[in-house]
């Protein structure tokens, strides 16, 4: 069982907390203190079997699951199955595995085989929502779709807002604005959309019946500690049809990535190439209200910048700096290290 300092989420109230790792892999947080004084080291298999061994002795009927400490998902994928495998082989019952995840190793380059290993296992406990069966009612054209990501810091006023709007204009251009708030600045962007990749938003809202989901009660996941929320909008121009210019459809999507993950990932996909394959048209970047507006380093700057018919194309984005390579471990040949520790025998680098 779980010794020592334990932190639960409030979520995991009544989980079994089974103790995988000692501290945290990262463990460099300026913000954070839970696991500074211990240092980080996979637990034993062995001792794993002896805790689900007693755990099935003392209560056989447990539903769900909690993996301590701080970052179980540093483990490679097949250490995880194995945990599990030894889960559902003591307490057959389990439905639900869950962990903390740091966000260095959700990135890592084996997460595809890690997500259909705990897909398999029950760690997956929030399937996708389906959009077979949905029948939309009797729209008129697409005006506008909005995609939206909000979060709430660990400090008042350290939130962050960003969105991406594709509008079709009365004119007949396209755009299509992003906006970010966070940080201390705020920062719009506007670009001018060609037609060939704002119609496939239009195929992919009437394809997936996106605008009947709005009408839906879709439950998604109950997160109680920070989280990044999504949602997605879409307007239509009923008036064609007797209804109003504007009709708007929202859906609330919950947790970012979890529920609708395929359809935002595809939305994504799509407004990516509007903005890519666009022309830059207007930025405008300036100093916003928040907790850090104001201190140094945070401090920003108002830049105004139309563009014009004399300036043709899309600015030039800074190349995005290059992942970190992987690195073996000497102890356990392990490869696929991204972090400070292995990821299978707990070693440092």
């Amino acid at each position: 069982m779980s010794t020592g300092l334990i932190y639960r989420p409030p979520f995991e109230a009544r989980s079994f907390l089974l103790k995988v790792t000692a501290g945290c892999s990262h463990n460099c947080c300026s913000f954070c203190t839970m696991y500074r004084d211990v240092p980080f080291s996979v637990i034993p298999v062995e001792q794993v079997e002896n805790d689900l061994r007693e755990a099935a002795e003392t209560n056989p009927g447990i539903t769900r699951v909690f993996l301590e400490n701080g970052d179980p998902f540093c483990l490679s994928a097949d250490r995880l199955a194995a945990v599990a495998e030894m889960i559902h082989a003591y307490l057959p019952k389990v439905e639900t595995i869950t962990m903390y995840a740091s966000i260095l190793n959700i990135k890592e380059e084996s997460i595809e085989k890690k997500e259909k290993n705990m897909k398999e296992k029950s760690i997956n406990p929030f399937p996708e929502v389906s959009t077979e069966g949905l029948k939309d009612q009797p729209h008129g054209p697409l005006i506008s779709f909005s995609y939206n990501l909000s979060s709430n810091g660990m400090m008042a006023g350290s939130g962050s807002y960003g969105g991406d709007e594709l509008s079709w204009n009365k004119d007949g251009s396209i755009t299509l604005t992003s906006k970010y708030n966070g940080g201390g600045k705020s920062v719009r962007t506007e670009y001018r959309v060609k037609p060939e990749p704002a119609a496939k938003m239009r195929d992919y809202v009437a394809e997936k019946h996106l605008a009947a989901l709005a009408e839906k009660e879709i439950p998604t996941p109950m997160v109680y500690d920070n989280f990044t929320s999504s949602s997605f909008s879409m307007t239509f121009d009923d008036s064609a049809l007797g209804g109003i210019p504007y009709k708007k459809c929202t859906v609330n999507c919950g947790p970012a990535g979890m529920t609708f993950r395929s359809i935002e990932e595809k939305l994504r996909a799509i407004l990516k190439e509007c903005r890519e394959t666009g022309e830059l048209i207007y930025t405008h970047e300036k100093e916003a209200g928040g907790a850090f507006a104001g201190f140094p380093g945070f401090a920003g700057m108002t830049t105004g910048t139309p563009a014009s018919g004399s300036q043709p194309g899309p600015v030039p984005a800074k190349p995005a700096e290059p992942q970190p390579g992987c690195w073996t471990c000497t102890k356990c040949g392990f490869t696929g290290n991204r972090g400070r520790f292995c990821s299978e025998c707990g070693s440092s680098r």
